[in-house]
């Protein structure tokens, strides 16, 4: 199975390193998958995923993308960052999987 691979928002303020320790660092989390740091492979330039992704591996089966999104918040916020945030999944071309984890912007 494709590692499901998580970008960050600069503007969440955490870096995908510390993602995976938090990630890996909450029961539930870890229980779900075991993230890890990677560096995708870049054919074009893409400021999200330059500094790297975090990716779930040995993930558990039937794990829908609300629960992933419940679990996201779960890291996020064992580092302090409790920003509204909503998570985008992204098909890849190559068959794996994407989420983008996003900083809802306030209308004003």
């Amino acid at each position: 199975m494709e590692p499901l691979q998580i970008a960050l928002a600069p503007e969440l303020g955490i870096r995908p390193e510390d993602f995976v320790a938090a990630w890996n660092d909450t029961p539930a989390c870890r229980e779900a998958a075991e993230a890890q740091f990677i560096t995708p492979p870049q054919t074009q330039f893409d400021p999200l995923m330059a500094a790297g992704v975090a990716a779930l591996v040995s993930i558990a089966t039937g794990l829908i993308t609300n629960v992933l999104s419940a679990l996201i918040q779960q890291a996020l916020a064992r580092r302090g960052i409790r920003k509204a945030t909503e998570i985008i999944e992204i098909q890849q071309t190559e068959g794996g999987r994407l989420l983008v984890v996003k900083v809802v912007k306030e209308d004003r």
